[in-house]
């Protein structure tokens, strides 16, 4: 992915703690270890569909539910 593609935006403190609830619950739903390299893999494409400019919740986990 170039530079480019997503929104280079520092994520906000209010975001991150989103971010990292949804993390949690998608990984908790998928019976992925948060460390392991799955859950590390699912928090780069979350990172990824919020910086392409997918910010609400619900279709977050609803973009990474389809992928």
């Amino acid at each position: 992915m170039t530079a480019s593609t997503y929104n280079e935006t520092p994520i906000m403190p209010g975001e991150l703690e989103m971010l990292h609830g949804l993390l949690r619950s998608i990984c908790r739903d998928k019976s992925i270890d948060v460390q392991s390299q799955e859950g590390t893999a699912a928090a780069k494409e979350l990172i990824m569909h919020f910086q392409s400019g997918v910010h609400d919740g619900s279709a977050l986990k609803s973009a990474m539910n389809t992928a």
